[in-house]
């Protein structure tokens, strides 16, 4: 009697062959079945007409190709690679460069001008990630324990990185800022575990290009936004005015890459973030994308954001006020607003002219005749909001004193966005009389999210005062 061959499988060779077993009972569908053994639908198939005509020996080899065959070692489908503009020669012996990512969560920087490999030969898979040919960053890289290249999302798997345990399907975006330094942002889905499909923060990293003189450049993390889990996120796109005033965009599907979008009810979201404190400047609301689209890429024309779902959306600014002007503690007059954003202080008016010779653009006599002061030695603050972050304003400050009758008797100090622009600031002694209008202007940029904040505080004596309180665009 012929003795049975033994079959030696490992536990993975096992419990793959339990997820096939379980699709052909359909006990679960062929898409949980591919997703449990971490490989594509396709060849899901090709195993379970494997195992239906040989059983478990006709599919061992197909269990087991799995773990070498190119598309599982690779993993570079997914997104596009990004050629970086040259940087210059004389801080790194590789200025010509492209980035791109992997399904694997890998970040991958080559020097485009010395590229290995071959045209006609596809290079072959191996276990030694320091052999690998990409820019690799010096020291050594946890998940392979060897140098090698670097992993933004992860954990890092050599074998589960399709379907729903992709760590990242998307193309990088570069932005330089002014004093030259490059930074490259990657959107992806870090996972619990090597062998989850669970998704957890992070999912948007900043990295920077590091170079030094005649030596090769590298990728090096710089910061992650560490709030957001992100599900299925498309290619990040940065846009800005030349090197400032830059907004990091990046879409999400906000469902999984197995999902069927004929029996979601996730919409997508589109994020606006500030690239360096990844603060959200502002996101679509839950209604606003229809459903549709996966790991896709957003065009900006002009300042009008276009996102591709079931169908092409547009997105364009609001337009935001050409000059925000307030009358401290007085109606809306001429194109002063009636008093707001303040906290702090009291109000007073009186019904005195104040004498506006001399002063450049003077406000309504209205402005000058109402007037915000501290009390009980606490001053108040003006927050002025919907600015453009990042853009210069010019801020006028107006003031009338219809109180002292000398210098030295209304002491007091202004600061701008924490800058103190008037110190020990009297009003009488600068005009010269009481009931006479003064403006002081200074420039201020408005911050990441577009305020100016302006506060009043106590001097030697007397309460600080403001009548009015322009900010006007540069």
């Amino acid at each position: 009697m012929q003795e049975a061959e033994q079959l030696t499988m490992t536990q993975r060779d096992r419990d793959r062959l339990v997820a096939l077993k379980k699709a052909d009972k359909k006990l679960i569908t062929q898409r949980e079945a591919a997703t449990e053994m971490g490989v594509t639908e396709r060849h899901m198939r090709r195993l379970l007409k494997a195992l239906r005509t040989g059983g478990d020996k006709g599919i061992l080899h197909g269990l087991r190709g799995t773990e070498v065959e190119p598309q599982d070692r690779g993993r570079l489908s997914g997104g596009s690679p990004i050629v970086i503009p040259g940087l210059n020669p004389a801080a790194t012996s590789t200025p010509n460069l492209v980035v791109f990512g992997g399904k694997q969560g890998n970040l991958y920087l080559a020097d485009r001008s010395h590229m290995p490999g071959s045209t006609t030969v596809r290079p072959g898979c191996g276990t030694d990630a320091s052999k690998d040919t990409s820019l690799l960053p010096p020291g050594i890289q946890p998940q392979f324990g060897t140098r090698g290249p670097l992993n933004v999302f992860g954990p890092y798997s050599d074998t589960l990185s399709n379907t729903d345990y992709a760590k990242s399907r998307s193309t990088p975006a570069y932005f330089q800022v002014a004093d030259g330094t490059s930074y490259i942002f990657h959107t992806g889905s870090s996972k619990v575990n090597a062998n989850s499909t669970t998704t957890v923060p992070p999912g948007i990293a900043r990295l920077k290009i590091v170079t030094a003189s005649g030596q090769p450049a590298y990728a090096a993390l710089d910061q992650y936004e560490s709030t957001l889990s992100l599900l299925s996120p498309g290619s990040p796109v940065v846009t800005s005015n030349g090197s400032s005033s830059a907004v990091l965009w990046v879409p999400v599907a906000n469902v999984l890459r197995s999902v069927n979008f004929l029996t979601t009810t996730s919409h997508p979201i589109l994020y606006a973030f500030d690239p360096f404190t990844f603060k959200i400047l502002w996101q679509s609301t839950p209604s606003q994308l229809n459903v549709g689209g996966k790991y896709s890429t957003i065009t900006v024309v002009h300042g009008t954001v276009f996102v591709g779902t079931d169908r092409i959306q547009a997105f364009g600014l609001g337009a935001l006020p050409t000059e925000i002007a307030i009358n401290s503690c007085g109606p809306a007059t001429g194109i002063f607003l009636a008093d707001e954003f303040v906290s702090g202080g009291h109000c007073n008016t009186f019904t005195s002219a104040v004498d506006v010779t001399g002063v450049v653009n003077p406000a309504p006599q209205a402005v000058y005749q109402s007037k915000r002061t501290g009390s009980s030695r606490v001053g108040f603050t003006y927050t002025i909001p919907n600015l453009r972050a990042g853009t210069n304003y010019t801020v006028r400050l107006h003031f009338a004193d219809d109180v002292s009758m000398g210098p030295g008797q209304r002491v007091f100090s202004v600061a701008i966005n924490g800058t103190t622009v008037l110190s020990k600031f009297d009003i009488f002694q600068t005009a010269g009389k009481k009931l006479k209008a003064v403006v002081k202007q200074f420039t201020a940029t408005a911050d990441a999210n577009g305020k100016i904040m302006i506060v009043w505080t106590y001097g030697s004596t007397g309460n600080p005062l403001a009548s009015g309180i322009e900010v006007i665009p540069q």
